[in-house]
């Protein structure tokens, strides 16, 4: 059922279900009303029951319909109130059935838990609870008292031992086909969580080969053209006496510049020491790198799969190129552990100006930490708020240690 209490395509289904049998269940009460009384009880003060299963059939009838335009809750209400009515009467004039009302009473409560929100349900417990005391209070109080005052015993034990077994399948109908649903949605959320790990693997796995592209791509092509350009300017004043040579040398030292940024940046797209050596060396070349005083505390973590080690590595770069951009000068501090179970733990902590994490933590760069981390089954928690600085807690589950 949606928020607004239309009915879902499966909850049509399982609630028709139930209205269906619940209908046909009462045209074979009168049915047997009738039978059993010309046949064997022969008590004209039976047939007092028949309006009201006839009222009952209506009802259903019209909850049908309800439920066929889409209003599961007042389908419901309306079945139930029908089931209600018919299981008092019935104990009213009948009282050796009240224990089989009993049970005729709790069948719509069952009916409507998997398919109502918690405070569309509660009216239901109640007015089950309730109509439960009535018929126990009724069905006790009256003993034999009913309009057949004496009901032969193998009549009156077949009447509640075939009537309970007969409502007891019903209810246990229900409970599977509410068990069913459960586990259906279950399944589907579990398929579907599957399926977004599976792609964000996919897309994370896909970003790195890009990147590796790339680095490769401006190691063997431009940073290479630059070197030679390089050479070449070298040649030429050395070859020729009339050359320019402080124009050379300008030339020569701004493309030594161009080839040192091209290779800050080749690097930076997926940095060989990280491949070569792993997280502890790549984070401290990371630190060497930038002006803000930085704190390591890198313990000796070992290695691990290039997909956790790449995660890890950027999202400690996102947290500190975050923290150098809205303060420059704040303290940063990095650690890197391991947790009792051997998985890596990394937390980048500022004092930079903070922020409310309810506001303002779903911009690209945390969803990108995010998503990283969520392609190796990691969590990323960030604790922080206005003018007290930032933390940052990167974690996967271990042990994922290679050799």
């Amino acid at each position: 059922m949606d928020r607004n209490g239309a009915a879902t395509d499966d909850s049509k289904a399982q609630i028709e279900t139930f209205l269906k049998l619940d209908r046909l269940g009462a045209v074979a009460g009168i049915a047997a009303v009738v039978v059993a009384n010309l046949a064997v009880v022969q008590e004209p003060n039976v047939f007092l029951v028949l309006p009201f299963l006839a009222a009952l059939v209506v009802m259903l009838t019209f909850s049908l319909r309800t439920l066929r335009n889409g209003n599961l809750p007042l389908a419901l209400w309306i079945a139930t109130i029908g089931n209600w009515t018919v299981a008092l009467v019935v104990t009213l004039l009948f009282s050796f059935l009240w224990p089989v009302m009993v049970l005729t009473s709790l069948m719509p409560l069952v009916l409507a838990m998997p398919h109502l929100p918690t405070h569309r349900l509660t009216p239901f417990l109640a007015g089950g609870a309730v109509t439960g005391v009535l018929i126990c209070s009724i069905g006790l109080l009256r003993d034999d008292n009913s309009l057949i005052e004496d009901v032969d015993e193998v009549i009156e034990f077949v009447a509640v031992v075939g009537g309970f077994a007969l409502q007891a399948s019903v209810v246990g109908l229900l409970v599977w086909q509410g068990n069913q649903m459960h586990r259906q949605a279950l399944d589907n959320a579990m398929q579907l969580n599957r399926d977004l790990s599976e792609s964000r693997v996919r897309l994370v796995e896909a970003g790195d080969r890009e990147r590796s592209r790339i680095e490769r791509d401006l190691h063997d092509g431009a940073q290479q053209r630059l070197a030679a350009m390089g050479v070449r300017l070298r040649l030429h004043a050395s070859q020729n006496a009339d050359a320019d040579n402080e124009l050379i040398d300008g030339l020569i030292t701004e493309l030594g510049e161009a080839t040192t940024e091209l290779r800050e940046l080749a690097h930076g797209v997926y940095p060989p020491l990280l491949e070569q050596r792993g997280l502890v060396p790549a984070i401290s070349a990371v630190a060497r790198r930038i002006a803000s005083p930085i704190k390591l505390e890198l313990g000796d973590v070992g290695r691990f799969d290039r997909r956790t080690e790449s995660a890890l590595y950027f999202v400690c770069r996102e947290a500190i190129t975050n923290a150098q951009k809205h303060r420059p000068d704040a303290a940063i501090a990095v650690t890197l552990s391991l947790d009792e179970h051997g998985g890596p733990q990394l937390e980048v902590s500022d004092t930079g100006p903070g922020f409310d994490p309810g506001v303002s933590a779903d911009g690209r760069g945390v969803l990108n930490m995010r998503d990283r981390l969520a392609a190796v089954d990691g969590t990323l928690d960030i604790t922080s708020s206005p003018q007290s600085g930032t933390t940052v807690t990167a974690a996967v589950p271990g042990p994922v240690l290679v050799a």
